[in-house]
């Protein structure tokens, strides 16, 4: 009788074993990940000047802006220049009013020494709720976020910035940043850059990364002024489509919201 139970307990580790390799075999080599973003610098709602919205139909106007939020609604989301309250007299929240319809996870740069610049990500995804930080981009109170969340069991690093434009200290901005996605394994930066075209097509050209902007070739134009400063940047395994920038018709000129769709190829 032992060794009949012994025979199988045998046959019973090979048929888990062959399941096992069959198993495996099912499983494709690379998992693929879809998903939409959009980064969107807002200019404190009153066209790139602190305040909030200025004129006396805040009311209205509040609706309008969610309603332009909940037509898009990528499924991650970046902000800057952002106003703690939508309007200039305080009433309203603009996180309760323009995004909590949308997004239930949000984390939001609190405001510091700079309330110039308030950087924000919102998603529907899980977050690891221990990855959220700050990282230093000048020496001038400009911060970034960072953040992890998890997509189809997979770990998905999320950054945004805001890139000092004032020469004092925007070159070591645009190098804190380099240095920190050089940290980050798969991962995409949503932000501002502020920089310059040639600026931008280093993180390319010299870093191995991917641009939403240019596309075949060709800069999209994200501001009122004409530059194309504004950008996704993703590590080398995130293929970018679909790129589009959306004026708004909210405000006058300063920045338009890009949106675009990346597949990820997750690395082993």
């Amino acid at each position: 009788m032992k060794y009949l139970s012994r025979t199988i307990c045998i046959f019973m580790m090979l048929a888990l074993l062959a399941c096992s390799k069959d198993e495996q075999q099912t499983v494709p080599d690379v998992e693929v990940s879809h998903l939409s973003v959009g980064t969107w610098n807002v200019g404190h709602f009153n066209s790139g000047s602190l305040g909030g919205y200025q004129k006396d139909d805040y009311a209205e106007a509040v609706i309008r802006w969610r309603d332009f939020v909940g037509s898009h609604k990528p499924d991650i989301l970046n902000v800057e220049e952002w106003n703690v309250t939508f309007d200039k007299g305080g009433q309203l929240n603009a996180l309760n009013e323009i995004i909590r319809p949308w997004y239930n996870n949000i984390y939001m740069e609190q405001p510091r020494q700079n309330a110039w610049i308030l950087n924000g990500i919102f998603t529907n995804y899980p977050v690891d709720p221990f990855s959220f930080r700050y990282f230093n981009l000048s020496q001038s109170a400009y911060y970034g976020l960072a953040m992890t969340i998890i997509i189809d069991g997979h770990e998905l690093d999320v950054l945004c910035g805001h890139i000092p434009w004032d020469s004092e200290y925007h070159a070591n901005g645009l190098q804190a940043l380099k240095s920190e996605l050089r940290k980050h394994k798969t991962f995409i930066f949503l932000g501002d850059t502020n920089s310059t075209e040639e600026e931008q097509l280093l993180f390319q050209n010299e870093e191995g990364y991917h641009l939403a902007n240019p596309v075949d070739g060709q800069w999209l134009v994200t501001t009122g002024a004409g530059s194309s400063i504004d950008n996704v940047i993703t590590s080398s395994n995130i293929t970018i489509s679909q790129v589009s920038v959306a004026p708004s018709g909210l405000y006058e000129g300063d920045h338009f919201p890009l949106f675009c769709n990346l597949e990820i190829q997750w690395k082993e």
